[in-house]
């Protein structure tokens, strides 16, 4: 290898394939086994490259190198069907690829689209209106004051000169 080749640039998405046969015979082979160490004990295809392990479970992508992640399909590849004349295929697939100068052009957004929903705004106030309204009922886990639906904001409406009213800190306010 070259020392202008020797940093690889092309990175590439991986996931567990979704393909109920081939992950019929992982489970059979004993490839697809459940983490103990997970909080959901969920489901995972577990390959190593190089002495690390990589865990593949439905849903989730893994991003690596061009060459790990060759070496990774090589690895994940399993016989569906008869082990005579089935055919061969791999239990990791690949979304896509990205050169690490250009960036992911699927996923690149602005600063005032909702990462939820991708909807576009005009800017960030109205973005957060967004998220409040639309999603915080779907994803309580992003916002730390609420708690079983209970509101845990402690902090007091105080009006302003301009007739704006704003929350601040009720130890603020004492000072």
């Amino acid at each position: 290898m070259s020392p202008a080749t020797a940093i690889e640039t092309e990175q590439v998405r991986l996931r567990l394939t979704e393909n109920e046969d081939i992950l019929r015979e992982l489970e059979a082979h004993g490839r697809l086994k459940v983490n103990p160490r997970h909080p959901k004990r969920r489901k995972e295809l577990v390959l190593l490259f190089d002495a690390k392990p990589f865990h593949f479970a439905p849903g989730e992508t893994v991003i690596v190198g061009r060459r790990v992640a060759n070496a990774l399909r090589r690895e994940s590849q399993i016989v569906v069907g008869d082990h005579l004349t089935g055919d061969v295929a791999a239990g990791v697939e690949e979304i896509g690829a990205y050169d690490m100068t250009q960036g992911y052009e699927e996923h690149r957004r602005s600063i005032t689209a909702c990462s939820i929903c991708e909807k576009e705004f005009d800017n960030v106030s109205d973005l957060g209106k967004h998220l409040i309204k639309d999603h915080r009922s779907d994803r309580p886990d992003l916002y730390l004051d609420t708690e079983d639906g209970k509101n845990l904001d402690t902090r007091k409406k105080v009006k302003t000169e301009e007739g704006e009213i704003v929350r601040q800190n009720p130890d603020l306010l004492d000072a």
